[in-house]
Formats: structure tokens, C-alpha cells, sequence
């Protein structure tokens, strides 16, 4: 089953942001996201797991994904994309 991706406006934003060799590591998140919801990603809070969820991708893990899952919409609410650069 996939899942769809509904990117919110700030998440979209933040894509838009990105540098682009970092948008295919994103891609293959969100590709993750969507095909195994389910085993992807963590709890943001570990005493809430069925709240805010994240997402760490990248090769050294600097790059998030905060989301909501929604699998009775067969949806995932992405709401943040973060990608850390030590400059």
C-alpha cells in the first residue's frame, strides 16, 4: 500500500530551500515515507508515538522530517523539513 504525501506550505518552503545534491536523499525519504508508514521514522516525543513522528535522512542523519501519520486517510502529514549545514 502507499501512502499519500500532503506537504504543508512550510514543509513545501523549506524543500524549496534545500541545496539541490539534498533533495534526492529527501526524495528517497519521502519514497520511504510513503511505501512502509508504518516501520519508518520515530516517535518526535517518546511518550507520545502516535503524535508527532520524525524522520532522520542524509548520510550523517542531518537532514528531518517532522509528520503526522494518518493511515485511516491512507495519508502522511509532512509538516517540517530540516536540514542541518556546519558552515
Amino acid at each position: 500500500m502507499t501512502f499519500k504525501l500532503d506537504i504543508d506550505s512550510i514543509a513545501h518552503a523549506q524543500i524549496q530551500d534545500l541545496p539541490v545534491p539534498v533533495l534526492a536523499l529527501l526524495a528517497e525519504a519521502l519514497t520511504a515515507l510513503a511505501l512502509v508508514l508504518q516501520t519508518a521514522g520515530e516517535p518526535y516525543h517518546r511518550d507520545n508515538p502516535d503524535g508527532l513522528r520524525r524522520l532522520l535522512f542524509g548520510p550523517h542523519r542531518e537532514g528531518q522530517i517532522l509528520y503526522l501519520r494518518l493511515p485511516d486517510q491512507d495519508r502522511v502529514d509532512v509538516l517540517r523539513v530540516d536540514w542541518l549545514t556546519l558552515d
